[in-house]
């Protein structure tokens, strides 16, 4: 009698190790030689014809062997992952949910349903998805991270730290279970600790850039700047073509004056990422801090086409309004409108507002802005205080 299963062990060994082309041929090998009687080849086939992109080709594949065996766990989940790829995440989760109803004996149609009712933010369901996958299948570390953010975010703080304390100790090394750890560790006050564990990581894992963009974080959280400015240069030495790391390090920069290097760090973000507003804003304010005022107008602009919201705009504004011009008051007095319309309780972009009525010589619209300031600002709003000044004809912009 002649068995497949040595060839389906290699296709998976070959998956594994991402050899696409050799996993497809064992599959190819053993549907022959069975003649078409076990499902398993060709569910493989479409494993990888999803793996490749190939949808069309995956349903077609799945959706016979389904014709003959319509309960076969293995077909319903790939078949549902194709739902996916091809967009409808939907009919995806209720093709698992009918999988995991016929057979719970398969470990990765509990992991994508959890993952799509995480997705969903169902997280209590999600938690009892991977629960049950975690129990088929103990050894994966990757999923025993899954089910304790499901267990984080539904609510079981607790219960979500031990369960990631115990993924760490038993691999030190699996950097999603150590960086998931210091996530909850920060999210429940324990800064410190959280930093422990990323310092220990990165002793162990000296080249994975994650870590030191955590530890990074974590410094400027305490106020450390200087700290926080070394560890974003060693995830920059690991990740040179990473524009948010870069971008990061500009605002690490400015925050110690030094704008120079502030501005080399987002020029270098903007190489790989051109039309991120953010990095455009960021030199607009790095430009601002040098006075020179026509480049920064140029990124403040380029920031707002790009979807920045009314911080950009109140920053090019206070520009305007600074350079005077008729010309220049009339773009103010435009763009702070539409920011106060879509921001009505920003007070910042409503008192520079005011002050461009005032200086257009439009002095009810002047009174009226400042008059909703000081009913929308908060206690301690310096808003607050200009807009009564403006009131008495003491004019100032305020950033």
């Amino acid at each position: 009698m002649i068995t497949i299963a040595p060839l389906l062990t290699e296709a998976e060994n070959y998956l594994a190790r991402q050899d696409i082309d050799r996993a497809a041929e064992c599959y190819k090998q053993a549907n022959q030689l069975d003649q078409g009687h076990s499902p398993l080849p060709v569910i493989g086939l479409a494993r990888i014809a999803l793996a490749m992109g190939r949808v069309q080709n995956a349903v077609e594949l799945l959706d016979g062997v389904l014709a003959r065996h319509p309960h076969r766990i293995e077909a319903l989940t790939f078949r549902a992952l194709a739902d996916e790829v091809g967009g409808s995440t939907k009919d995806a989760l209720k093709r698992l949910e009918k999988a995991v109803a016929v057979d719970q004996s398969y470990a990765p149609a509990w992991t994508n349903l959890g993952r799509l009712l995480a997705q969903d933010a169902r997280w209590s369901e999600a938690r009892t998805a991977f629960a049950t996958a975690n129990k088929l299948a103990p050894d994966q570390t990757d999923v025993q991270v899954l089910e304790t953010v499901a267990a984080f975010r539904s609510g079981d703080v607790n219960g979500a730290g031990a369960m990631l304390t115990r993924c760490v100790l038993r691999d030190p090394s699996h950097v999603d279970a150590v960086v998931t750890l210091a996530d909850v560790l920060v999210e429940t006050g324990q800064a410190k600790l959280a930093d422990e564990v990323l310092e220990n990581a990165t002793l162990r894992l000296p080249n994975v850039a994650i870590l030191h963009a955590r530890r990074s974080a974590l410094a400027l959280r305490r106020g450390d700047v200087k700290a926080a400015r070394e560890h974003v240069t060693k995830q920059l030495e690991l990740t040179p073509d990473d524009a948010d790391g870069w971008r990061f390090a500009s605002v690490l920069a400015a925050m110690q004056t030094d704008l120079e290097e502030a501005e080399r760090c987002v020029q270098k973000a903007l190489t790989h990422k051109p039309n991120d507003w953010r990095c455009h804003h960021q030199l607009g304010c790095i430009y601002d801090a040098l006075r020179l005022t026509e480049p920064a107008k140029v990124a403040y602009r380029r920031a707002i086409e790009l979807g920045a919201g009314w911080e950009a705009v109140n920053n090019l504004s206070v520009l305007l309004l600074e350079g005077g011009s008729s010309v220049e008051l009339a773009e103010a007095k435009t763009r702070l409108t539409q920011a106060v319309q879509k921001n009505p309780d920003a007070t910042s972009p409503r008192y520079n507002l005011a002050l461009a009525f005032a200086k257009l010589g439009d002095k009810a619209g002047s009174d009226r802005e400042a008059r909703e300031v000081m009913k929308r600002g908060q206690p301690g709003d310096p808003c607050v205080a200009d807009a009564k000044r403006l009131l008495s004809n003491r004019q100032s912009t305020r950033r």
